[in-house]
């Protein structure tokens, strides 16, 4: 079953965080460069011994103030996410220095960019949507663009956590094009 099954569609969020910045390390920095005591790599890349997924981590976001692009509820999720991710990116003046997500809502992808403050300035060209905060357990893959099926199988593994929190949306956050954030609510 895909990761995106059984999630709620939660209503509309109130007003967030506007800079898309609310990322928050429970315990210590990650800029420091210290480690949790669990964090280990979790699976390399056979061709290349790069690693891929790195283990979790337990971190705390606040709610996100984002524009969005939602998929054709009637496709697979593997194909509204592309889609989705164009149109959005195609009516952005820039992408540098943008934040970009993902969510699963309803059997829906929505690709979404989190708003900045000077874009209040202009008419926004796309619905806007707030991502719900909270505490999440979070996994980074690296080079994701060459790895899309780990994302998949990286969910449904992340799901199965006992503390597992079913009424809040698991978000994928585009770090970069080498790093993608895998994120589930957890109680």
């Amino acid at each position: 079953m895909p990761w995106w099954r059984g999630l709620p569609d939660l209503p509309r969020g109130a007003q967030g965080a506007l800079d898309g910045s609310g990322w928050g390390i429970q315990g210590r920095s990650e800029r420091s460069g210290e480690h949790d005591a669990g964090c280990r790599v979790a699976a390399t890349s056979p061709s290349t011994g790069r690693t891929l997924l790195v283990s979790e981590r337990i971190v705390a976001i606040d709610e996100i103030a984002v524009m969005f692009v939602a998929g054709d509820r009637a496709r697979p999720i593997p194909e509204q996410a592309p889609l989705a991710f164009a149109t959005l990116e195609g009516k952005l003046t820039t992408l540098r220095g943008r934040r970009f997500y993902g969510v699963v809502v309803d059997a829906q992808y929505r690709a979404c960019v989190a708003i900045r403050p000077e874009d209040y300035a202009i008419a926004l060209p796309h619905p806007t949507w707030v991502i719900p905060g909270g505490k999440f357990a979070r996994q980074k893959l690296t080079h994701w663009e060459q790895h899309l099926h780990l994302i998949d199988q990286t969910m449904l593994q992340m799901r199965e956590r006992a503390d597992f929190d079913a009424s809040r949306y698991c978000i994928e956050y585009y770090r970069s094009r080498r790093e993608l954030l895998l994120m589930v609510p957890v109680l």
